[in-house]
This record gives C-alpha cells, sequence and structure tokens, in this order.
C-alpha cells in the first residue's frame, strides 16, 4: 500500500483498534477503567485522548466502546487503544511555563513506571513577541476567605514564554486582587479576574464555596497526614489545612481557617502555626464555616540530652546537659 510510504513514524499497540474506516470495532472488552487512546481524523490531525479513572468521587473511568465512541463524535475515523489503568498519564507544558507537569490524576496516586511514551515537541520557532497573556492558576474552586497568589505569564504566537511589563487587576464582587496580585476570595459565587499588561487582556474564573464537605490535617514540613500531634512543651509545628467540595480538593490557605484551642497550653495563630507551651493533652479545633476538623495535641516535657562526659570512672565525672548545664557526680564502687 503506497500511504506506507508516507508515514513518518509509526505506532502499535496490543490494546486493540477502537475504530475502522469510522466505524467502532466490534468485540471490544467490557470494564471502565482509567483509558489512554490515539485517534487520527480524516485531515490527518492526531487527537491524543486520556480520561482517569478507579477513582470514587473524581471518575470511575470509561469502557473502550464509549472512548471509541466519543472518538467518533469528535471527528476521528481511526482510533487505537494505548496501554491504560495504572499507565494512563497525560502531561505537558502550560503556556509560558518552564517544565511540564502531570495533567490528569494517575490512578495509583503516583506515576507507574513504564517504558515507552509519546513526546510531542514544538517544531516552531520564539518571535520574541508578546501575543497572548495567561492568568495562573487558570481555574479552580477556591474556598472562600483564601488569598491566592496570582501570576500572569505573556506567550508570543508559538505559545513561548515572553516578557512584560506591570500587570493591574481587575474582579468582580465575589474577589479582591491586591496591587501584588494576590486574590481574596468573597462570599459563594464566581470570582472573575481580569489581568491587563502590554495591552494584553487576561482572564480567569474561579468558583468560591464557604462551607466545605470534609478537612484535612497536614504537617507543612513533610505533607504528612496528621490525626493526633506529638510534640515536645516548646517546640513549634507548621500546619496546613485541605478542604474538600464534592469530592475534589479546594483551593484554599490557612488564613481562611479559625483556629483556637481549649486551653492555654498550645498557642495558635491565623496561619495554622502551634507553639506547645506546657504538658498535657490539648485539642485544636479548626473551623471552616460549619465545619469542624478536631485535633489532640499531646505535649511531653522536652527531655535534655547529655552532651558531654568527662572526669576519671574511679572518681569524679562532669556530665554536661543541654548547651550549659553542668553536673558533677561522684562514682561509688559497687562493693564500696
Amino acid at each position: 500500500n503506497e500511504i506506507w510510504n508516507l508515514a513518518v513514524n509509526g505506532l502499535g499497540s496490543e490494546g486493540e483498534r477502537l475504530l475502522v474506516n469510522g466505524a467502532v470495532a466490534d468485540g471490544l472488552e467490557k470494564g471502565a477503567s482509567p483509558r489512554t487512546a490515539v485517534g487520527i481524523k480524516a485531515d490527518g490531525n492526531i487527537i491524543f485522548y486520556v480520561i482517569d479513572g478507579r477513582q470514587p468521587g473524581h471518575s470511575y473511568g470509561a469502557r473502550k466502546d464509549t472512548v471509541a465512541k466519543r472518538l467518533k463524535e469528535i471527528g476521528c475515523v481511526s482510533a487505537l487503544n494505548l496501554d491504560g489503568g495504572g499507565s494512563t498519564t497525560i502531561a505537558g507544558v502550560y503556556p509560558g511555563c518552564d517544565s511540564s507537569v502531570i495533567l490528569n490524576s494517575p490512578s495509583e496516586g503516583t506515576l507507574r513506571k513504564v517504558t515507552n511514551f509519546i513526546f510531542i515537541r514544538n517544531a516552531a520557532k520564539p518571535s520574541g513577541k508578546s501575543e497572548m497573556a495567561y492568568i495562573y492558576p487558570y481555574s479552580g474552586t477556591i474556598l472562600s476567605g483564601s488569598k491566592i497568589p496570582l501570576e500572569v505569564k505573556t506567550v508570543d504566537e508559538n505559545y513561548y514564554k515572553t516578557e512584560h511589563g506591570t500587570v493591574s487587576y481587575s474582579t468582580n464582587e465575589y474577589g479582591s486582587v491586591s496591587e501584588k496580585g494576590e486574590l481574596t476570595a468573597l462570599g459563594e459565587g464566581t470570582v472573575t479576574v481580569k489581568a491587563q499588561t502590554d495591552g494584553l487582556t487576561a482572564a480567569a474564573s474561579y468558583k468560591t464555596v464557604m462551607t466545605p464537605e470534609k478537612i484535612r490535617l497536614f504537617n507543612a514540613e513533610n505533607n504528612a497526614e496528621l490525626s493526633q500531634i506529638d510534640v515536645y512543651n516548646g517546640d513549634t509545628v507548621h500546619l496546613k489545612a485541605e478542604s474538600y467540595y464534592d469530592g475534589a480538593k479546594l483551593i484554599s490557605s490557612n488564613d481562611a481557617y479559625r483556629w483556637s484551642v481549649d486551653n492555654g497550653g498550645v498557642s495558635v495563630d491565623e496561619n495554622g502555626v502551634i507553639t506547645a507551651l506546657a504538658k498535657g493533652e490539648i485539642t485544636i479545633t479548626i473551623k471552616g464555616d460549619d465545619i469542624v476538623k478536631t485535633i489532640t495535641v499531646n505535649i511531653e516535657e522536652k527531655r535534655i540530652p547529655v552532651t558531654a562526659i568527662t572526669g576519671n570512672m574511679s572518681d569524679t565525672m562532669t556530665l554536661t546537659v543541654g548547651e550549659n548545664t553542668q553536673l558533677v557526680c561522684s562514682v561509688v564502687p559497687e562493693n564500696a
């Protein structure tokens, strides 16, 4: 077939053909899973299709015939199913950004080690002239009261990053933006933000939520989730709260929560930094309007380490405790 002489790259898979000459293939495997597929349209354009799965509240996945019908719906005439399940991953570089990020939610929670990838490279050359502007984060749902830093990036016609001048912001009644580009979400609704720089306009919109469905608490230093906190008196721990709504994590900042303690054994500031003051069990309460997350802080007396031992084992010894405290000890033989 002479068409093969026109091919520059080839791709094969054991995952079955989904579309053949514009028709959904027969006998496709049943069952919903995360899927990865590639389709080709009649004009030669290629579609890479990814759908998450096996994640209740996010996506249960799709059957192969469902993916085939969707690819046909968007104009593909031939399509191939690629490795799915935990291998389903798509990454990309957002306009104006310097590195790629994972764009989907892999079903195993982390990236699976695989041996084959498909890379798409931008073959166009940068022009250096700003043609488009974008606001990041470009979308999302925000917990009301949160302060979110915004960033504007400009690109040329081929999506290469360019430099830009001063940025000015405007927004509606569901938000306010500081001169430094920090968005504060207000109330419950949809906040729209516009940014202007060098004659270009960028726009983004975010849903705002006042009452989350769930709050989780993490150690901000190692991102470990906490069910309780075990510390010594005098220690400081930086906590991080996360909220969830409709099964998805909200964009939020610690100052959107109301932190409180039930006695004076712990101090906590508006950013979730706690300082243990006294031995005992203390309860911290984090409130997100009508939802409350309570966590117990167990505080123990700090043990001061022995940092040095000097002297004669048959006479006296000096123990240096901590940095400055010294204890002189007499050594008495066991049979004396």
